[in-house]
């Protein structure tokens, strides 16, 4: 066990570990405490091995059985019985994060942590953990959807408790402080309060740090929890890459302290590759970063476990990066191919009902949409991404998740959507519109991340929609537009609401251009507003009595240039 606590061959002296504590069990009578103690040993070591990825699934719920068997043993009264209630909890909520039994595992957890709480004083050491304990449980609850503002604003409450009950000096004090950094996030994440909560959660990681030694690994883990607070801090809009130089920064930082051979290393460099990948979104040296990033993914992939959940995560990190290197033109056949079987290979570790095996089904079908948009492969890849998607939704549905399944449903009809507008085949436009529907209800009372900004897509679609149904249709458009821009503010709708107007000649192509022709303008904006140049042109060429001829050629001239 010692020698693999520090990290010497760790699979094969796990086990060995538990082989002879097997042995000594087959000498003591089952009844006896000598028994129940050795039950203890060998769930450490499969604790430990859950932890680095080794057959997690199993160990865990060898584990969650063993501790069945050992509060049979221990009295009800002892130390031992509540450490064993605890921890059977803690094993039951990483069974849940797996996606095992997530919402079964989950109550049973919070009932042995009630349990404990009734059996010891409230000013104990080990209360205080049962409280952190349950709090980061309604953190898990809540990331699946289930009541979620309600549990993550509970999960900050306990950890609260703790603070005002402990001195500042103490473990569960600091433990605590990161604890309720981690809800706060979360909480951010959701659009609940989002700047408010996260430069919280710093001031946390910062007073951790505070009362941690310099060179521990617990000091570490706060930099880098800090890091990734500045990263969500930048992806809505506050001091973008200032915070993210800086989580770079802390991530170097933290990586310095871990030893190179274990995962909260790897871990370090795959949080520098993901800030570096915001970055390079962010257009600062968009090919040199993600080129870093993919090197920092790759040299995280030799050192987590192949199995575990972490080396999933930085399959998809990188796959993800490659999908950004593939939009900018860098070798886009490629990187895309490869992205795809790294969200394979995601696919195979995660357990196949949990959000990261659907969030890898999703980033499949984007990078199989583009790969049908350059018309590789075109009708292949557009089946197979529309599976891909339709997969993920089924999954996410069932377990409540709220942000990816919005994003797995906007993305299908966004496939959907382009399809129809190459094709012209308005099967695809009919398909699309039975998902409208279900959309909007599923997603109007969830608590997503972007909620206003997905609800806006939503009218945009429908009122794309609409635009095909005559006069009447482009004038109900019009207001879809404008319930979009509503929610959004984002000026194309408005843009949008006004030239369906000009559409059925509520006002003028002319009226238009002037109104906006100071606006900036890129993309399907730009290409609508040209557009409405062209029919200003044509409007003039047909009411102007001094120079009709001249006006018709600038209008057939400006369509050309389109």
């Amino acid at each position: 066990m010692k020698l693999a606590e520090i990290g010497v061959d760790i699979k094969e002296n796990l086990e060995t570990a538990i082989r002879l504590y097997e042995t000594v069990q087959k000498i003591f009578p089952k009844t006896s405490e000598n028994y129940a103690s050795a039950l203890t040993d060998e769930i450490s070591a499969r604790e430990i091995l859950a932890e680095t990825g080794i057959d997690s699934k199993v160990n865990l719920e060898t584990v969650v059985r063993l501790y069945g068997v050992v509060q049979e043993i221990f009295p009800k009264t002892s130390v031992s019985y509540t450490s064993a209630l605890t921890n059977e909890g803690n094993a039951r909520v990483r069974l849940a994060e797996m996606g095992i039994d997530s919402r079964e595992n989950l109550e049973t957890a919070f009932n042995l942590y009630d349990k404990v709480q009734e059996l010891i004083p409230k000013t104990s050491t080990d209360y205080a953990l049962t409280l952190i304990n349950e709090g980061y449980a309604r953190k898990v609850l809540a990331e699946m959807g289930v009541d979620s503002r309600e549990n993550l604003e509970k999960a900050v409450r306990l950890c609260e408790i703790v603070q005002k009950t402990f001195p500042k000096t103490s473990t569960v004090y600091a433990c605590a402080l990161i604890n309720e950094g981690s809800p706060r996030k979360t909480l951010a994440e959701m659009g609940f309060n989002s700047k408010e909560n996260l430069e919280t959660a710093i001031r946390l990681y910062k007073l951790f740090q505070e009362i941690s030694p310099k060179t521990s690994v617990n000091y570490a883990r706060a930099l880098m929890n800090e890091g990734n607070a500045r990263e969500l801090l930048a992806e809505i809009g506050v001091d973008s890459s200032l915070n993210l130089e800086n989580a770079v920064y802390l991530c170097e930082t933290a990586s310095e302290i871990f030893s190179r051979e274990g995962v909260d290393y790897a871990r370090a460099l795959m949080n520098k590759g993901n800030a570096l990948e915001k970055l390079a979104e962010m257009n600062f040296d968009s090919k040199v970063n993600l080129e870093i990033a993919i090197h920092l993914y790759g040299l995280s992939q030799e050192i987590f476990p192949k199995t575990s959940v972490d080396y999933a995560c930085v399959l998809t990190n990188e796959g993800n990066a490659r999908e950004l290197l593939a939009e900018m033109g860098v070798d886009s056949r490629v990187n895309l191919e490869t992205a795809i079987h790294l969200y394979e290979l995601s696919r195979e570790i995660s357990p196949k009902t949990s959000v990261d095996y659907a969030r890898a089904l999703v980033n499949e079908g984007t990078a199989r949409s583009i790969l049908a948009e350059m018309n590789v492969d075109d009708n292949k890849n557009f089946e197979m991404s529309r599976g891909l998607y339709l997969g993920s939704i089924s999954i996410l549905e069932k377990l409540g998740d709220g942000w990816t399944y919005s994003l797995a449903l906007l993305n299908l009809n966004s496939l959907l959507k382009n399809k129809f507008l190459k094709t012209g085949d308005k099967k695809y436009l009919e398909e699309l519109e039975r998902y409208l529907d279900d959309i909007e209800e599923k997603i109007r009372n969830r608590n997503i991340r972007y909620k206003e900004i997905v609800m806006a897509k939503i009218h945009e679609i429908r009122a794309n929609l609409l635009e095909f149904d005559g006069k009447s249709g482009i004038n109900r458009a019009s207001r879809e537009y404008d319930k979009a821009y509503e929610l959004s503010k984002y000026p194309f709708y408005k843009f949008m609401d006004e030239f369906c107007q000009a559409r059925i000649d509520t006002i003028s192509f002319c009226e238009l251009i002037s109104k906006w022709k100071l606006e900036e303008k890129t993309g399907i904006f730009l290409d609508y507003y040209d557009y409405t140049v062209f029919e200003c042109h044509l409007e003039n060429a047909l009411k102007s009595t001094i120079n009709e001829e001249d006006e018709l050629k600038l209008a057939v001239k400006k369509n050309l240039q389109k």
